[in-house]
């Protein structure tokens, strides 16, 4: 019943608009975990999928593999972590260059991808795969709750932990054919 000026209600729907904007990004990133399609799983060059990771961050970011070329899983599914992965490890690292290790092995029919970086490590061992929860100013929390929700589809397993002396490390664990 108000009447009001117009600055006034340009503010007002200048917050609406926001509002809006906030609903819909949640929606979106919620709907990335709730509609993941089902692993395809086959052996594929794990370089390519690394060349076109590496190509989502900036020059910054140095990117060293060892290790079995050939992965099992599903390529795009694979890519997508690796991308959310490279992604935090540059958002969170203090240091001019970031430095990431990958390493792929096998150990009897189990295949471990192994990442680690230089940055401070995680902030919240605790709550670091629970969707939504983030450190960062300007985070959604869904990236490694993905990257954990992918590799619990390919029936494996995400953990993460801090290296000692700094720097943030995550090994998935699943089963490939023999």
């Amino acid at each position: 019943s108000d009447v009001l000026d117009e600055a006034r209600t340009r503010k007002v729907l200048s917050r609406i608009q926001q509002r809006s904007d906030r609903l819909m990004a949640f929606i979106e990133q919620y709907s990335q975990l709730s509609q993941l399609p089902p692993p395809k799983p086959k052996w594929f060059d794990f370089s390519e999928i690394l060349v076109e990771a590496k190509s989502m961050v900036n020059e910054s970011c140095q990117v060293k593999f060892q290790g079995n070329n050939q992965c099992y899983g599903d390529a795009n599914q694979v890519a997508q972590i690796l991308i959310n992965i490279f992604k935090n490890a540059q958002e969170a690292c203090v240091e001019e260059m970031t430095k990431i290790n990958i390493a792929i092995y096998s150990n009897n029919n189990e295949q471990i991808i192994e990442i680690t970086d230089n940055g401070p490590g995680f902030a919240n061992l605790d709550n670091v795969l629970t969707p939504f929860y983030t450190t960062k100013a300007h985070g959604s929390g869904i990236g490694l709750s993905l990257c954990a929700e992918i590799t619990r589809n390919h029936e494996g397993q995400l953990e993460v932990s801090n290296i000692t002396g700094g720097g943030a490390k995550i090994n998935m664990t699943w089963i490939t054919p023999t």
